[in-house]
């Protein structure tokens, strides 16, 4: 018998349900970057849904940039559907003066 939740789904539900996020999340980042993550992990807990993305972001700036990205931040919000990342690189400055950009 599978074990269940909390919620009364069985585990293998969860699972199903999990594994579908990180895929559609996944094929977003994919859309709207050119690029996805190579990694990603979706935990379920209750009403709580947490995706963990490996190698997103920071490889597409590191990558255009030519610099080693040493913090990532961003955050996301539902209703108006927006996101923000902040970005800091290593290089002290990413277009030295007089460069285009």
């Amino acid at each position: 018998m599978p074990a269940t939740s909390t919620d009364g789904s069985s585990r293998d539900d969860q699972g199903q349900i999990a594994a579908a996020i990180s895929t559609a999340v996944v094929h977003v980042f994919s859309e709207h970057t050119g690029r996805g993550p190579t990694r990603a992990r979706t935990t379920i807990d209750g009403t709580t849904v947490v995706v963990i993305l490996q190698d997103s972001m920071v490889a597409v700036v590191e990558q255009l940039t030519t610099s080693r990205v040493n913090a990532f931040m961003s955050a996301n919000h539902i209703a108006p559907d927006a996101a923000a990342a902040a970005v800091r690189a290593a290089a002290r400055r990413l277009f030295p003066e007089g460069a285009s950009r």
